[in-house]
């Protein structure tokens, strides 16, 4: 059975109830250090969170961090394949002409496309889309069905049974070629593991962070390691208050569009996961808000510039000054 999902309330939230169960990792490691055979895989939505995951431990867990690995969802997909004995998918230069091809076949989008300069450019990022979402011969069958059925629009309707036909193309020409797209890593990575199990990737334990949506290809190797390893995912939501305060009539309707939107694709990502949530025991405090008013953007970015100053000068770290 998958571990249950954890929400925090807040990004900051999240870290503290991440660094506290790495912690906690920690103190029964020393207890019984045979369970070194096997590392701790702290696994990341990308190179820059991995970077400030691996500084946080070392921070606040300590100097001497045993058995922890940090690594994004990409370079754990490739370990799989790699102890699998498989290369990583190779060719992924040859999409962008698959696809032109893929769509010049179906007439619908070549007469809107033939005329514009590189007019099927425009559709590869579309087709590219289908792909990461994990589109195979037999849902491309289903979407087509879903379109007729649902699409009232004649024209909208062939337009988009046009897309869908053109990237099963593009996907039926790279499996025949042998060939794909560095991100079908995932894909393969996630078939690998359900047929020859956890030793593809060994792990006391692993825990999965910095994800609030993903391609389906994603979706599909958490979901996996969720069932193969007992992954725990770590998720943070927004607080309901994080776009508060008083404000004109506008700003209250823009506050509650953006999140309406935050929560809708934390809800979907949620839905496709699948799984029960379990709130985090870490809390954080408030974070400290100062405002000020310069004259102007070059007022503005000086502003900004001599308060960085000023955390360097008290040495704060220079990666961990963001600026939005």
């Amino acid at each position: 059975m998958s571990a249950p999902i954890t929400l925090a309330i807040g990004p900051r939230a999240l870290e503290a109830q991440l660094v506290a169960d790495i912690a906690a990792d920690q103190r029964a490691l020393r207890e019984d250090l045979s369970r070194l055979s096997a590392p701790l895989r702290v696994i990341v939505s990308s190179g820059a969170l991995r970077a400030h995951v691996a500084a946080t431990l070392v921070r606040e867990v300590g100097d001497s961090v045993l058995g922890v690995v940090v690594q994004t969802l990409w370079g754990a997909a490739r370990e799989v394949l790699e102890r699998a004995g498989l290369a990583p998918p190779v060719g992924g230069a040859l999409f962008e002409v698959l696809a032109r091809r893929a769509a010049a076949e179906q007439p619908q989008l070549a007469r809107l496309l033939e005329p514009l300069d590189d007019g099927y450019g425009v559709v590869g990022e579309t087709l590219r889309d289908f792909l990461s979402a994990g589109l195979t011969r037999a849902i491309a069958a289903e979407l087509e069905t879903i379109t007729q059925r649902e699409i009232r629009s004649d024209v909208l309707r062939d337009r988009t049974l046009a897309l869908v036909r053109a990237a099963a193309r593009c996907e039926r020409s790279l499996r025949e070629l042998g060939v794909g797209r560095s991100t079908d890593l995932l894909a393969v990575a996630a078939q690998r593991l359900r047929a020859s199990g956890a030793q593809l990737l060994p792990a006391r334990a692993v825990l999965v962070t910095g994800f609030s949506d993903a391609t389906g290809q994603a979706v599909r190797l958490i979901d996996t390691l969720r069932a193969t390893h007992g992954a725990r995912v770590y998720v943070h939501q927004p607080p309901q208050d994080v776009l508060g305060g008083a404000g004109s009539a506008g700003q209250d309707q823009q506050r509650e569009r953006l999140a309406t939107g935050r929560a809708g694709f934390l809800a979907r990502f949620l839905g496709r996961l699948g799984g029960e949530t379990t709130p985090a025991d870490a809390r954080s405090t408030r974070a400290r808000i100062a405002l000020f008013d310069a004259s102007g953007a070059d007022g503005e970015v000086r502003e900004v510039a001599y308060r960085v100053r000023e955390l360097c000068d008290e040495g704060v770290a220079p990666e961990r000054i963001g600026i939005t």
